[in-house]
């Protein structure tokens, strides 16, 4: 049964990483409450695996400030390759690290790290062992019940998360192809027309000459008037 408590866990932890993205960082960055994460429902798996990889390979630890050095290490390495897995499967970005100092191809940053470094210690020294030992007071067919229900709604929510990105990417994709044919027909419409001859393009070019040097000269005869003023008021 520790198999499932682990995974209930990480579903909890994937509920408690979407409330943090949903909530408090996108009122932060956003000024406005968004869904940030990648599937529909309220969950981000990716704090549900970092947390439960975390506490599987870091439990046996005694050092907190080893935990939070590992931790940061494995935190980090899972944001990153999920985030590179992403943005070639889907051609877009839920994260971008690129305004953070300290950051590696706006995929992970310092300020990540440090964020999850001490999350991952009360994860593991704290909150895990707690709720494993509430899920142990829990009879073993909830458990298993509860298990079996997240796996469905879970890989339900993926197939139309998958399904509805993959249309909405094709149909950008039409859109962008749409625009950029619009826009060649548009410019060789003009490069053919009148108002870009040689001889009108000469002709705009001598008016535009004629009038720097207009203002070039306006601008050298304040500079005199200034000049005499200061010479005769402040010498």
């Amino acid at each position: 049964m520790t198999f499932i408590k682990i995974y209930i866990c990480f579903f909890i932890y994937s509920i408690i990483g979407w409330i943090w993205e949903s909530f408090l960082c996108s009122s932060v960055e956003l000024k406005k409450l968004v869904n940030r994460g990648f599937f529909l429902g309220p969950y981000c798996p990716i704090y549900g695996l970092g947390a439960t990889l975390s506490y599987l390979l870091l439990r046996d630890i005694g050092s907190a400030t080893l935990i939070f050095i590992l931790a940061s290490i494995v935190s980090c390495t899972i944001e990153y390759i999920v985030g590179y897995i992403l943005e070639k499967m889907f051609k877009d970005r839920w994260w971008n690290y690129d305004n953070y100092p300290f950051q590696l191809h706006g995929r992970v940053c310092l300020y990540g790290l440090v964020i999850f470094g001490l999350a991952n210690v009360v994860i593991i020294k704290f909150s895990t062992p707690f709720l494993m030992f509430s899920l142990s007071v829990i009879k073993d067919s909830i458990l298993i019940g509860l298990a079996i229900s997240i796996s469905l709604v879970s890989f339900v929510d993926l197939i139309i998360t998958i399904s509805a990105r993959k249309k909405l990417n094709k149909r950008l994709s039409n859109i962008h192809e749409r625009l950029e044919e619009k826009a060649d027909i548009y410019f060789e419409n003009m490069t053919n027309s009148s108002a870009f001859s040689n001889e009108y393009l000469l002709e705009r070019g001598k008016i535009l000459r004629n009038k720097a040097m207009n203002i070039n000269e306006k601008l050298k005869t304040t500079e005199d008037n200034i000049k005499s003023y200061r010479d005769e008021y402040f010498s």
